[in-house]
């Protein structure tokens, strides 16, 4: 009996340790899509801090028409003096962090994200 209790005890610490670690961290989970000039980029961020990176290049006079995917990690950074930031480690030809200046709200009742003053819409 005390060994079952013991084994539900830990579990409960297991359990109490994830959801704080999980609340504590600033997260964003979904699908933003923008369109720059022609050019489609869309973000894909997961709960587990995965990221990835799809940008359509359409076909012009002087360019063929590509799609460059990247995943990688992200993490999102808080200062109470700074905008907040999105740090990612892209796993593209060896790693490549990257940083840009990060917001997120809504506009129009839709969520979007601003990432380098771009703003992404949350695709449904």
């Amino acid at each position: 009996m005390k060994k079952t209790i013991r084994i539900l005890a830990v579990f409960m610490i297991i359990a109490m340790l994830s959801v704080s670690f999980v609340s504590c961290s600033n997260m964003i989970t979904g699908k933003y899509r923008a369109n720059f000039f022609g050019v489609e980029t869309t973000f894909e961020f997961d709960m587990f801090g995965k990221v990835t990176k799809t940008t359509f290049i359409p076909k012009t006079i002087f360019t063929e028409e590509e799609t460059i995917v990247k995943e990688g990690k992200y993490e999102i950074m808080e200062d109470n003096d700074d905008p907040s930031k999105l740090v990612i480690a892209f796993e593209f030809d060896g790693e490549e962090r990257v940083t840009y200046s990060f917001s997120q709200g809504e506009m129009d009742g839709e969520k979007i994200i601003k990432i380098s003053n771009i703003e992404f819409k949350k695709v449904k």
